[in-house]
């Protein structure tokens, strides 16, 4: 029994050290899909009145109905309520409503480039929260909805912890006078343009101020192995700014993790949220292999040809004549079958993503060319056999099996013979 419990001391001696005790991982909230599509954000810090969250909603002018204005005929008008909630199970801890009212002129109506956006900033205690979005025009009667959860750490008790992550437009000045929300603050967990001057922000909170905070942080891929990865020293006092500017350019489409890993003597604390690179960042410029790889889901040879025997420097224009020809209604803004093509990979990426992205898998790759099937037959494992679904398009004719043959959930094309 004595030397049972030198071997526990010792192990625990060995493992206390540098105990990871503060590790969180922020999901993004998934953005309203109903008319007017707006996105929203929820942060948490600790400010000088104590831990509070910031819920941050903005609309596209493009998403809002305008309508001339009675006195001033080169001004349109939208009007909406706007509400606002955060719950902690069935009460209200903060939020309102409002009646907002947007002008703009007929060009700036139609910008998805411009929007309306408002930040609500809320004393919130620790615990796991409910934040509520909600908006309704009051000229069409239109409105969407966005509800999700979000965790606020107990920043007060833990020895060291993180604020959430804030990707948002980078400054020079950030760490030395730190503003929450970031300017620029991306909403949308889908990244695209404006990358090089992104930056990834924060606050370390530890209850000592004596020694410099050693930091790490990494981008992770889909399957949490670091693609990039760099060192930091950090020194101040118990309140600590950060701002780290990582390569986001480098990415191609898929899911991927921004993770900060914070080390004061022998406490340790990890934060890390999950992003999308979105279809542009697909290009056969810089990501030749992957982009044809993705194309030739529904390309011809021929056309992949075409576009891989281009001079390097010409393969972009290559491949946005793809597209044009391919548009249904050339001589618009829009072009349906693109659009239309990579919304099918969003959702392959988002729904058939096991250990690889999911257009990659089998049942990604048949979603992405045939669309979403006219009948789904499924069967979980049992003692009698593997997991199976079955696919059927009934104008096309076609059907699909697939096989969950390693019980990881990929579901791959059924082989004969295999099992």
């Amino acid at each position: 029994m004595r030397a049972l419990s030198g071997l526990l001391i010792t192990t625990l001696c060995l493992i206390a050290p540098g105990v990871l005790a503060f590790d969180i991982t922020d999901t993004p909230p998934v953005p309203s899909g109903a008319r007017p599509r707006f996105l929203v954000g929820a942060a948490s810090r600790i400010a000088p009145t104590g831990a509070e969250v910031q819920l941050a909603f903005r609309v596209p002018y493009a998403e809002l109905t305008f309508t001339p204005m009675v006195d001033d005929s080169d001004a349109l008008l939208a009007q909406f309520d706007l509400t606002m909630v955060l719950n902690e199970g069935r009460r209200q801890i903060g939020g309102d409503l409002w009646h907002e009212t947007v002008r703009a002129t007929p060009e700036q109506s139609k910008s998805r480039d411009e929007y309306f956006e408002k930040v609500v900033t809320i004393p919130a205690e620790s615990g796991r929260l409910r934040a509520s979005v909600t908006m309704n025009e009051r000229q069409t009667g239109r409105g969407s909805f966005a509800e999700w959860e979000l965790e606020v750490p107990n920043y007060r008790d833990e020895r060291l912890s993180i604020s959430s992550l804030w990707p948002g437009t980078c400054r020079d000045d950030f760490t030395q006078s730190p503003q929450f929300p970031p300017v620029g603050w991306r909403l949308d967990p889908r990244f695209g343009d404006g990358l090089a001057t992104t930056c990834i922000m924060g606050e370390i909170y530890r209850q000592r101020a004596d020694a410099d905070l050693e930091v790490t942080w990494k981008l992770l891929d889909i399957r949490r192995d670091a693609i990039q990865t760099e060192h930091l020293v950090l020194t101040g006092g118990r309140q600590v700014p950060f701002s780290i500017h990582p390569d986001l350019e480098s990415l191609w489409l898929g899911t991927y993790y921004f993770e900060i890993e914070v080390k004061d003597g022998s406490d340790k604390a990890r934060r890390r949220f999950e992003f999308r690179m979105d279809e542009t960042m697909v290009s056969p410029e810089g990501h030749l292999e992957e982009s044809l790889e993705l194309l030739r889901i529904i390309a011809t040879k021929d056309e992949i040809n075409t576009i891989e025997s281009l001079p390097e420097g010409t393969r972009a224009a290559g491949w946005q004549r793809f597209w044009e020809e391919h548009d249904p209604t050339p001589g618009t803004p829009e072009n349906e079958f693109r659009d239309a093509f990579f919304q099918r990979v969003r959702y392959a990426n988002e729904h058939y993503g096991v250990l690889e992205p999911g257009w990659k898998s089998d049942r990604g790759r048949v979603y992405i060319k045939f669309g979403a099937p006219d009948e789904v037959e499924s069967r979980p494992s049992t003692l009698e056999g593997l997991a199976f679904e079955i696919w059927t398009y009934l104008e096309l004719r076609k059907r699909f099996v697939f096989v969950d043959y390693d019980g990881f959930g990929r579901f791959e094309l059924y082989q004969p013979g295999r099992s």
